[in-house]
Parts: C-alpha cells; structure tokens; sequence
C-alpha cells in the first residue's frame, strides 16, 4: 500500500515540479531579457531559423535582441533535461570528491560540503549549456538567465523560510 502512494505521489509530485521550475525559468528570461535590452523578442519561432539547405537550424541571439521566452511545454522540457543531466554530473562529482576525501582521510561531513561546493558550477554550467542548445540564445546570455534562476529560487527560499520561522516561533509563544 506505501508503494501506491509513492507512486501517486510520484505522479502528481513530478508535474507539478516541473511546472514550478517551468515559471521559475520563465520568469529568468523575463529579468535578463530586462537587462539585456534589445527589440521585443518574436511570438513565433518559424522567424528564427535559418535555412541551410535542407536543415533547419536556430538563429542564436547574438544580435541584440532579446531572448525568446519558452512557452510552458518547452520550458518544462528545459526544466526535465538540466534536472536529469545536473543528476547524472551531480552524482558523478560526487563519487570523485567522495573518493578523494576517502584517499585524503577527510571526515564525512567536510567530504559532503565539498561536493556540495563543486556541485555548485558543474550546475550552472549544465544548466547554461541546456540553454544554449534549447533556446535560441548565446551562453554568455543563457549564463544571465542561469544567473537569475538562482537568485529567484534563493529569493523562494527567504521567503517561505521566514514564514516557516514566523510560524513557529509564534507557536512557540503560545
């Protein structure tokens, strides 16, 4: 029976995650493309391939204008694939500092905080790459999106920690 509701919890968790990170990402875009300047960004992607023969590639936006914003399918689609690749280099970073700190006769717990810290910009630099490939956009402005991405879930994370605190504190008054 707990397995059905891990699974169910699974199913519902996942979504709404992604959706969560979807807005999350789009709001990204918005504030660099805020930053960056240029023209209005096009509502429709045909605009923004170049024709190669028979391939198609995305123009990138080198050129001053701003960054396209994903709709939601696609941006959750970003969201999935930097979450996995993130998983995949977090993990490996991991066993490799893990290893080094065994060789070294680290304690565990600095052992952690050092993946920890070396996890911090093999993501940002994952995340920026997806970027670059998913999006039409250069790295150095997929970077700035990356960059506000941070510092919006860092901004979550005040926010709901501070009323966490709030609230227990004043039930710890009572």
């Amino acid at each position: 029976m707990g397995v059905v509701f891990v699974c169910v919890g699974l199913l519902v968790a996942i979504p709404i995650g992604l959706l969560i990170g979807a807005a999350i990402l789009r709001g990204a875009v918005s504030l660099a493309n805020m930053c960056v300047g240029g023209e209005k960004p096009r509502s429709s992607y045909d605009d923004d391939y170049e024709d190669y023969g028979e391939y198609r590639r995305p123009r990138r936006s080198n050129d001053g204008g701003s960054i396209p914003e994903p709709g939601i399918g696609q941006a959750m689609l970003i969201v999935l694939c930097t979450a996995i690749l993130n998983g995949v280099l977090g993990l490996m970073a991991g066993f490799a500092v893990g290893v080094g700190g065994a060789a070294a006769q680290l304690d565990q717990k600095t052992v952690q905080i050092l993946a920890q810290l070396v996890g911090l910009p093999i993501g940002f630099l994952t995340s920026s790459f997806v970027l670059t490939g998913m999006l039409p956009t250069s790295f150095g402005r997929a970077c700035l999106v990356t960059l506000f991405q941070y510092v919006i879930v860092i901004a979550i994370a005040v926010v709901v920690g501070g009323i966490v605190f709030a609230v227990v504190v004043g039930l710890q008054g009572r």
